[in-house]
């Protein structure tokens, strides 16, 4: 999407055509950006969320609640891309600031200046993605056990630890009977999670 078609958007929404050039100039300095960092065009989400001015009740969700609630021109203009690695980076293009934030527990060893979030006053926050090797149901435990210890001392190995950090990937290498409790332990987080917010896969 390029400036002018984000221009007309904003415009087509019920902005004034002085507002909507202004943000459309800002989501251009965010998409260049985004591209820096390697985003493609394709990844690429825009976002405007209002200011508000609200009266007659305490504050309410936005759309909801026995309230007045008038939306202003003001309010973020927000261009964002997944990506790859488990870093968090947000910048004011406006400004120039930028911030960093693992979400993994621990600090990554190729970037050993990024904060983490527990360090970033988020002490419960911790969210990574993971990979690992599962067998058969049923697979006999002695069999279990001799794949584990060949894949622990091939995970070992330092130059394959460097090929996936390289990836933006931290490896472990856990064995068959750590990982078991990492998995339950998961398993046990994302079903409260599931729980608690009734999110449902869509169809």
């Amino acid at each position: 999407m390029d400036e002018l078609e984000i221009q007309q958007r904003l415009i087509s929404s019920g902005m004034s055509k002085g507002q909507a050039s202004a943000k459309a100039g800002l989501f251009a300095q965010a998409t260049n950006a985004l591209r820096e960092t390697g985003a493609r065009k394709d990844d690429l989400h825009y976002f405007f969320v209002p200011g508000r001015i609200e009266f007659l009740g305490k504050h309410t969700d936005y759309a909801g609640g026995r309230s007045l609630i008038c939306a202003l021109e003001r309010g973020f203009c927000v261009a964002a891309a997944a990506g790859d690695g488990p870093v968090v980076r947000i910048t004011d293009v406006g400004r120039g600031d930028r911030v960093e934030f693992g979400l993994s527990a621990e600090r990554l060893k190729e970037l050993p200046t990024v904060p983490t979030m527990a360090e970033s006053g988020f002490p419960d926050f911790v969210l990574s993605s993971w990979m690992g090797i599962f067998g058969p149901a049923g697979l006999p435990a002695d069999i279990r056990q001799k794949l584990s210890d060949a894949l622990v001392k091939i995970g070992s190995n330092p130059e394959l630890q460097d090929r996936i950090r390289a990836t933006g990937i931290e490896p472990v290498g856990s064995d068959a009977a750590t990982f078991t409790r990492f998995v339950d332990a998961e398993d046990k987080k994302w079903k409260t999670f599931v729980d608690r917010t009734g999110i449902k896969l869509n169809p």
